[in-house]
């Protein structure tokens, strides 16, 4: 079983999850379980597989000998799309298995011919079951073609009603909006509200005007890829830890899939159809107060742009076709009709010419250079790695790599790379500054002497120089 999501961030908390009832059936080891991502390390011990004991941790991990694999959908796709050795190296263990693809609906549109064709392909020749997990299935089949595992989804969509939906579609400036929210706040005692902003600038501006205009009667937390991974775990235990103190967020859109929080009310910045309906999860989540309210606004820069470009516009007119009438509806009667609509208008307005010709490319055998044609992430090559050396632990794991860097060792660097990549963050490197920057290595460094000027303890990298 091969159990893939979009994120790093949430392959952890869904490992444990498996991990625990495994170990409740006295079910233990890596032959049955293993987490594969970029950042897995170099451990692998078999227990009982003679030709599995002979082969090395490094062609084990790659090639996924485990009864089943938690891992990312780059992963997998680059093992079905792919000229390189490595990301093949998996492929005959792909087959006669089940792929289990959660929040599928994060698949970019202009690829799901690409992905609809070879998903086809594994379960007709290679004995494969394919599996979509998503609140919003996205239309990369038909709904003949495939079957519904739930045969009455309808009657599910019927019982949440958590929240309800309050569409705000006139423009309002960041700033008017940042000044209005405190008394939205002031007014709304006792609960727990998160702003979801499409930027890490409007979000920083938006935390420092409440920081500024709240008292310590509230508790407000920031949350976005400026911080590094250990201090953004820090900051969803904050969250989901209880207190007397009303809670206040501030974050970006990646707590949209998979990060478990639960508040009140939510203000979020114009976005697609999915990315509202994944937000809306986490309000009033367990369903345990009366019903949440998610707030749809549109908020503009001070030259009067939205900061919704960070999507694709056909994607924004889609969803904006469809919410310019509404004011107000509730989660079950947005959620039984606007998503299918909404992924109808998409499949129509989204050009399949990049599937096309990865397609051409695949069927002709032009396989040179296929992975670095298929990109699932936009602007990877715009982003570099860039180590924040934030305490006494960060400086120990740096000065090991420095020693690891003067050798080249690739196998004791693994040991020490879960760890090292808790204190990276991915930042434009037109962001970098005056910060040092290893060009042959691709890695940023800014030391523990440098941190003020470069690292918030609260909001993370300061890129405005």
């Amino acid at each position: 079983m091969i159990y893939t999501l979009p994120f790093l961030s949430i392959i952890d908390q869904n490992a444990s999850v498996i991990e625990d009832i495994l170990y409740n059936s006295d079910i233990r080891g890596v032959d049955y379980l293993q987490k594969h991502t970029s950042l897995s390390d170099s451990n692998y011990t078999p227990s009982e597989n003679d030709f599995v004991k002979e082969q090395s941790p490094e062609l084990l991990i790659d090639g996924w000998y485990s009864e089943i694999i938690i891992t990312t959908f780059i992963q997998l796709f680059y093992s079905l799309i792919s000229d390189k050795n490595k990301s093949l190296r998996k492929f005959h263990n792909i087959t006669n298995s089940i792929i289990i693809l959660d929040e599928v609906q994060t698949i970019p549109p202009k690829y799901w011919y690409l992905l609809k064709t070879i998903f086809i392909d594994l379960a007709r020749y290679y004995n494969t079951w394919i599996i979509f997990m998503s609140a919003t299935q996205p239309l990369i089949f038909n709904p003949k073609e495939i079957s519904e595992i739930i045969t009455d989804k309808d009657k599910y969509f019927q019982q949440l009603d958590r929240v309800n939906y309050y569409f705000h579609n006139n423009k309002i400036p960041l700033t008017t909006f940042a000044h209005n929210m405190v008394t939205k706040i002031k007014n709304n005692i006792n609960k727990d509200v998160m702003f979801v902003l499409n930027t890490t600038e409007s979000s920083k501006y938006l935390y420092d005007y409440l920081k500024q205009n709240l008292n310590n009667s509230f508790q407000l937390i920031y949350l976005s890829t400026n911080l590094i991974p250990l201090d953004r775990l820090d900051r969803i235990n904050r969250i989901n830890t209880k207190t007397s103190k009303q809670k206040i967020i501030v974050t970006t859109q990646l707590i949209e899939a998979g990060v478990d929080i639960d508040v009140d009310i939510i203000y979020r910045d114009q976005a697609p159809i999915d990315s509202i309906i994944q937000t809306a999860g986490r309000c009033n989540r367990n369903n345990n107060h009366e019903k949440g309210e998610v707030h749809l606004v549109k908020l503009t820069d001070n030259k009067g742009n939205t900061y919704s470009t960070i999507y694709s516009q056909t994607l924004i007119k889609a969803t904006e076709e469809l919410t310019r009438n509404i004011n107000i509806i509730s989660e079950k009667e947005f959620n039984m009709k606007i998503p299918e609509l909404y992924h109808e208008k998409v499949k129509e307005s989204i050009s399949q010419e990049e599937s096309y010709r990865l397609m051409e490319k695949i069927e002709k055998l032009e396989l040179r250079n296929l992975q670095d044609d298929f990109r699932l992430i936009e602007d990877t090559d715009k982003l570099v790695d860039v180590f924040i050396e934030k305490d006494e632990k960060a400086k120990e794991i740096w000065n090991k790599y420095r020693i690891i860097r003067e050798t080249n060792n690739r196998e004791e660097f693994k040991k020490i790379k879960p760890e090292f990549y808790n204190y990276v963050i991915q930042i434009y490197k037109d962001k970098l500054g005056n910060n040092e920057y290893d060009e042959k290595r691709g890695i940023g460094y800014i030391s523990h002497d440098n941190i003020k000027d470069s690292y918030d303890e609260e909001t993370g990298y300061i890129n405005e120089k």
